[in-house]
């Protein structure tokens, strides 16, 4: 159901150190090939220890088509705090605006069923708080799982993330319904990550939905939207 962010917090991660990378030769993983357009980023995140791999005990594969869970991330954090330390730049990050280095990166999320009534025409929800220490980039992911109510008609929806209720500049999500000679409901689901430039302070995570001007039908959506700071100061 979800593509995930996988790719996305690799090469955020890789922005977040200022060590070059370097493309390895031999395949570290078999489903990442030198094709992928983050094969050095994926290399780099597994010689450095940050990912051990996705099928143990072998760890051949890398999985990248996949959602990350909230406890992935906590492990890809942790060990990537590990390689920091043992680079001697964990130390340095003590020193950003006073701020411990464990400070440096946060993580929010919500879950929430919402109708999305044929009656709206726009959605606009702030979904959850995150604070920012300082300013940095902010990884934000948006998954949907959406039902349809009988006799939905050729009926779109747009979905986005926003931060502070502007709309994040990237692909969203498009759910298109139409199923009008099906006597039942429907499923459909998408996902879309964003990498976004975020300052300090408090601010608002959320998403807006917008309905195509035609059709007809309503949707029960399970949404999921998480956000994970990385300092790149």
């Amino acid at each position: 159901m979800k593509n995930s962010l996988r790719m996305v917090l690799v090469a955020a991660i890789t922005v977040a150190v200022t060590v070059p990378v370097v493309a390895i030769a031999s395949e570290r993983f078999t489903d990442v090939p030198d094709t992928n357009i983050f094969h050095d980023d994926i290399s780099w995140l597994a010689d450095t220890g940050v990912t051990k791999g996705c099928n143990p005990p072998d760890n051949d594969e890398f999985c990248p088509k996949e959602a990350v869970t909230r406890e992935q991330m906590a492990a890809f954090m942790r060990r990537f705090a590990d390689y920091l330390e043992t680079q001697g730049t964990a130390s340095n990050a003590d020193t950003l605006d006073g701020l411990h280095a464990g400070e440096l990166s946060r993580a929010e999320g919500a879950h929430q069923i919402f109708l999305f009534d044929t009656t709206d025409q726009l959605i606009e929800v702030d979904f959850f708080e995150i604070d920012i220490p300082v300013a940095g980039s902010l990884i934000t992911n948006l998954a949907l799982n959406c039902e349809s109510k009988q006799g939905t008609i050729d009926t779109r929806w747009d979905v986005d993330v926003t931060i502070d209720g502007q709309q994040v500049t990237g692909e969203g999500i498009a759910l298109y319904f139409n199923h009008s000679e099906i006597a039942g409901r429907v499923f459909a689901s998408g996902s879309a990550a964003y990498v976004t430039p975020i300052t300090a302070g408090t601010h608002d995570i959320g998403f807006r939905a917008q309905r195509s001007e035609t059709g007809n039908g309503s949707l029960d959506c399970d949404v999921n939207e998480t956000a994970v700071f990385l300092a790149t100061g």
